[in-house]
């Protein structure tokens, strides 16, 4: 490894060389008086290559720090105090190691994806990272992902941003540079609820905001537009676990193991009512589409119907013994509420009475998600095998059946024009089906060691999809121009 002076060209240095010790990249601190140097040690004994560190100083030329031997890394960069210098490799980690003495600082899984290379986004204290998937990681400086681009093919990608962090330019195998503005780069897509899980989302009225069911009990609002999160429901100290949100009024009801019915308007905070509910946790809630009605499904077999304007009594309460409700899903017309069983059992009980009106044949593995085409002759169920069941409302028989994923779907949503279906569960994937093909329109992926879903939604445009996910982290996907 050489240093020379721009201006003269003048080799100033090679001292920094180690024969038969590869270099796979070097960086400038900002101020110049550092350089950081990523190099190999040679393999011995049929080993891998081990890499690390280096940090020299320009005006002495001598050795400041080292990091222990790591395998694969491949890119490093010095945060703008030149305190910390930030590496990624190939086991899909975003590290952060002292420049003083080369100790390991923090250590963040980003993806499970094979990175490529790093670059800095000046005066945003972020980063932006290519993957061997086609991906960009845009990344604050703690390395939990801010938003995740898909920029290119054929490589692990190459990433440079301006001086100013005014823009970013990524480069790929498929022969493509692509010159993005960071002021929509930037623009947050990833939410981390630190220190706890969120269990589900729904989208507000106007589709400008996601509402976010916690595992303290709280409710949070992101605004989806600035970024800004503030909390809605107040925490309980016991897990929400269903959000539902009504389609006429805006207001938003949760249920979960606080044995509580909470319904909050999001553009009035404080403005909360609540109704006690039998005992068990509640994990599914439900509006009817005319926002009349509400319905709340318990684990301990209890199905509870209220208006949605009085709380105070339920208009009828079903149970069966010994099984619990895994989802609650009305009619198109509000004329019926469909109840998905533990034991397989999919069943219709009128609103007006209370009665069980019908029943499907028993499903091959258990039920988890119910959805409604919008014109309201088919019903979609998501089940634990990974299957999604088509049933024909007009014959009451099953018409289709798709292998979808291969874990458990726990949540099936249908878009608001009828034409596309999005799927989610264990295996990390939010699947788009075309409903009248049930083809694949769109993979949305998240690898399934990092991350699964518990609810996902689309927004009332239908031009945004939500994911809430077991790490903390709610996601969106949004549509071109969008």
């Amino acid at each position: 490894m050489k240093l020379w002076t721009v201006k003269t060209a003048e080799l100033v240095t090679d001292s920094y060389s180690v024969a038969g010790q590869p270099v796979y990249d070097v960086q400038f601190a900002d101020d110049s008086r550092f350089l950081a140097v990523l190099r190999a040690r040679a393999a011995t004994g049929g080993k891998s290559v081990q890499r690390r560190i280096q940090v020299w100083d320009l005006d002495s030329q001598e050795l400041v720090s080292e990091t222990a031997d790591t395998q694969a890394l491949v890119s490093i960069g010095f945060d703008e105090s030149g305190e910390s210098i930030v590496a990624v490799g190939q086991t899909g980690r975003f590290s952060r190691y002292s420049t003083d003495d080369g100790t390991l600082q923090s250590q963040q899984l980003v993806g499970q994806r094979p990175y490529g290379e790093i670059a800095r986004l000046t005066g945003r204290d972020a980063w932006c990272a290519t993957t061997l998937g086609g991906q960009m990681f845009v990344m604050p400086s703690d390395g939990k992902e801010h938003r995740l681009m898909w920029t290119h093919a054929n490589s692990f990608g190459y990433v440079a941003c301006a001086a100013d962090g005014s823009f970013a330019v990524v480069g790929g195998g498929d022969g493509t540079a692509k010159v993005l503005n960071t002021d929509a780069t930037f623009r947050r897509d990833i939410y981390w609820r630190d220190g706890g899980v969120v269990r589900d989302v729904a989208f507000t009225r106007d589709s400008q905001a996601l509402m976010m069911a916690c595992e303290d009990g709280s409710v949070q609002s992101w605004n989806l537009t600035d970024g800004n999160t503030i909390e809605t429901v107040s925490a309980v100290g016991k897990p929400a676990i269903a959000l539902a949100t009504n389609p006429m009024t805006g207001a938003v009801a949760v249920c979960g193991m606080m044995r509580e019915l909470r319904v909050t308007d999001p553009a009035s905070p404080t403005d909360t009512q609540a109704t006690r509910l039998p005992f068990g946790g509640y994990s599914s809630v439900a509006y009817s589409d005319d926002g009349n009605m509400i319905a709340v499904g318990g684990r301990s077999g209890n199905v509870l119907l209220f208006a949605a304007d009085d709380l105070s009594t339920p208009r009828f309460e079903y149970s069966r013994q010994g099984t619990a409700v895994t989802d609650v899903c009305f009619s198109v017309d509000s004329g019926f509420l469909t109840v998905a069983w533990d034991d397989r059992t999919i069943q219709m009980l009128s609103v007006e009475s209370g009665d069980l009106t019908d029943e499907l044949p028993p499903t091959e593995d258990t039920p988890l998600s119910l959805a409604y085409c919008p014109d309201g002759h088919c019903l979609v169920i998501g089940t634990q095998g990974g299957y999604l069941h088509f049933y024909s409302m007009e014959t009451m028989k099953r018409v289709a059946d798709l292998k979808a994923h291969s874990g458990l779907i726990s949540s099936v949503t249908v878009f608001p024009d009828g034409r596309l279906m999005a799927s989610g569960g264990q295996d990390g994937e939010i699947r788009i089906w075309d409903l009248a093909t049930r083809e694949i329109v769109t993979i949305l992926s998240i690898a399934p060691q990092t991350s699964r879903y518990f609810g996902i939604a689309v927004s009332p445009d239908g031009k945004t999809v939500a994911s809430a996910g077991v790490r903390g982290d709610v996601r969106v996907w949004r549509t071109l121009g969008n």
